[in-house]
């Protein structure tokens, strides 16, 4: 499923009502209306246009309406299945495709950006991102599990008005393209009213980042004993509003599985996303329980391959093996999985059974939601895991390590096929749609450089980002966001997150925190 093209803004505000379900979001004013609900009464008509699609003011330097784009004289990392590189390389881009790759490229009439002391990546993909949460980074490090359905759905999630889904949805979307990601699975699990719904839709197209937009349960739908109904009438109205079309915004259905409902609940998730077309992502093996939550999906028939399964710490071999033969994907995500006492990243279990996984943040209220780092962690994890093998039984064969490249498969290839995108992105080839991100080796600690593959895994961070496309659109230059207002930006998150404070009843946030606009 793809987005439709964006509506006609009306010519008036929206204004929220006591119960929300009648608030009605459009995508340029969507914060004028929220002075009156606790919201900066600064936050402006322009600077919410600002980070709407095309309609940020160019930055000097940038190229012309229809100009092409070639990057020139960087390291380029391509993915492809041939593994061949190109240092120095060139990367020339037509429209909203990559047009070739090759050492030397030589074209007229050109938006030229100099690579030189950079590697050229495709845009990484973030295939599990609760973004809802992003106004609340740093809420939970020290959680486990149940402190974290305890808070984010007993404290913070019932008190979440659309604006504020608006406001983490987005701010959340910017981080990622400012760290490299350009694709992003937003599995919102929030949609508390319908307006919650259209909320989340309009912060990811208003990014400018390709998103698949995983509309999930309300907030009550995840709290014990977890027997309320995904709203099925509201996904397919969201789906025929929304996703008729082509654009950067594609849907899949967000279900709860065996982990976190009964029986007839996640059967009838999994009739919705099936009766209306859609992908699936569920959690499977992720609550810290042995819940066969796998071998149940199994059994009522109902694994594919259209299913990406997220974290997968705590399944049986057979599970993995019954994965493998359906041909689902898997998505990871090593740091919250083991801080939140989910189990260990189960990396070797899952290439034993030769699935290879793709990468995920997961919740911005527990840990950081950089790709970067993730494929830090993982890989140390896995390689801790296979040393830890070795020192208990020495005499048995444990499979090879992962290289660096793998992993930058695993964010990039793995990517691309757990989102059904494998066609469009993933890879730097002839063809495929632009999405290419530029990492600078410039600063201290990171020249001289050896091995470029190496180092985006194992040394870069978000901050050594220099450059970032999307479908052929310049979003970041010179580690900065384009056609972002940064005043704006901050006033709507502080004043989210007091909001959220407030009305949940948890201690405010000491006056010394907040950014000054």
């Amino acid at each position: 499923m793809s987005a439709q093209k964006d509506e006609q803004a009306p010519t008036h505000h929206p204004r929220p009502c006591a119960c929300m379900g009648h608030w009605r979001p459009d995508r340029r004013r969507l914060l004028t209306g929220v002075a009156a609900t606790g919201m900066a009464a600064a936050t402006s008509v322009a600077a919410v246009r600002s980070f709407a699609p095309g309609s940020a003011q160019a930055a000097e330097g940038s190229p012309g309406n229809g100009q092409k784009i070639l990057i020139k004289g960087g390291n380029v990392v391509t993915m492809n299945d041939d593994k061949r590189d190109f240092s120095p390389g060139d990367v020339l881009i037509d429209g909203n495709r990559i047009a070739a790759v090759d050492h030397k490229i030589d074209a007229a009439d050109v938006f030229v950006i100099d690579a030189k002391g950079m590697i050229v990546i495709p845009g990484m993909i973030d295939t599990h991102r609760h973004t809802w949460q992003s106004t609340v980074h740093a809420v939970g490090p020290d959680w486990l599990l149940n402190d974290y359905f305890r808070v984010m759905r007993g404290v913070l999630g019932p008190v979440y008005r659309p604006q504020d889904l608006y406001v983490a949805t987005r701010l959340g979307a910017l981080e990622a393209i400012d760290s490299g990601t350009t694709t992003l699975v937003d599995w919102a699990h929030l949609m508390n009213t319908p307006a919650h719904a259209d909320a989340s839709v309009h912060a990811l197209r208003d990014s400018n980042i390709r998103a698949v937009f995983g509309y999930g349960n309300s907030n009550a739908g995840f709290q014990l004993p977890n027997t309320i109904r995904l709203d099925a009438a509201d996904a397919k109205r969201v789906r025929d509003q929304y996703f008729t079309g082509s654009g950067l915004v594609t849907m899949a259905l967000a279900v709860r599985g065996p982990d976190y409902s009964p029986e007839e609940v996640w059967m009838d998730d999994f009739k919705a996303a099936r009766d209306l077309g859609l992908p699936i992502t569920v959690h499977v093996g992720s609550n810290g329980s042995y819940s066969y939550s796998v071998g149940q999906l199994n059994k009522a028939k109902l694994l594919g391959p259209n299913i990406t399964h997220v974290h997968c710490d705590s399944l049986k071999d057979e599970e993995y093996q019954m994965i493998a033969d359906t041909g689902g994907a898997v998505s990871v995500s090593a740091e919250s999985e083991m801080h939140l006492g989910c189990g260990i990243t189960p990396i070797a279990r899952l290439l034993a059974h030769g699935i290879r996984p793709s990468i995920s943040t997961d919740v911005p209220s527990v840990n950081s939601c950089d790709v970067l780092g993730a494929l830090r962690i993982t890989l140390g994890t896995h390689r801790g895991e296979i040393s830890q093998q070795l020192l208990d039984h020495p005499k048995e064969k444990t499979e090879s390590r992962l290289t660096t490249r793998d992993m930058l498969e695993f964010a990039t290839v793995r990517g691309a096929a757990a989102t059904g995108l494998s066609s469009k992105v993933g890879r730097l080839a002839p063809g495929m749609q632009a999405d290419v991100v530029l990492i600078s080796y410039k600063r201290i600690g990171l020249f001289p450089l050896h091995n470029p593959t190496a180092l985006v895994v194992m040394y870069a961070t978000p901050a050594d980002v220099d450059t970032v496309l999307v479908d052929g659109k310049v979003l970041k230059r010179g580690g900065k966001l384009q056609g972002i207002d940064y005043a704006a930006l901050t006033r709507e998150a502080e004043a989210s997150a007091d909001y959220l404070y407030s009305q949940s009843k948890m201690d405010p946030r000491p006056a010394s925190f907040a950014l000054p606009a």
